[in-house]
């Protein structure tokens, strides 16, 4: 009459093989998709801080006042901040003491990150609200 088939029982060593190499192969892409979003968050965070270190830096020089004609300056940042460095450029590109924008600046922060260097240039133009020569002349 009728045969009653049994059920195969235990895995082949094959299909276990094939398993492994699937889940590792996985894990593989899990982890260096882990790993790449790690170094954007690192990147993003240290663009972030030099943005902020940028405007510090532009605000202070706005509050300044007016900067004389080729003024130049190449610093570190202080601790905590110490791995960013900037190069600021200032030059007239206007004459008299009339009021209006007659400072360009030319601003660039840099930073390393492993083995990259990262830059931000930044050229922006100051208001010259001189009223006398007396103000003119501060670095």
């Amino acid at each position: 009459m009728f045969k009653i088939k049994k059920p195969k029982t235990g895995a082949l060593l094959i299909e276990v093989l094939l398993a492994i190499t699937v889940m590792t192969g996985g894990l593989v892409l899990v982890t260096q998709s882990f790993m790449a979003s790690l170094r954007a968050t690192v990147y993003s965070y240290d663009y972030s801080l030099a943005t902020l270190l940028a405007e510090n830096k532009m605000t202070e020089l706005l509050q300044k006042g007016p900067v004389k004609d080729g003024y130049q300056e190449s610093k570190k940042f202080p601790e905590p901040y110490e791995k960013f460095q900037y190069e600021l450029k200032a030059k007239n590109i206007r004459s008299g003491s009339e009021p209006g924008f007659s400072n360009q600046v030319d601003f660039e922060i840099s930073w390393s990150s492993g083995k990259k260097e990262h830059k931000i240039p930044v050229t922006t133009f100051l208001p010259n609200f001189i009223e006398n020569e007396q103000n003119a002349a501060r670095p």
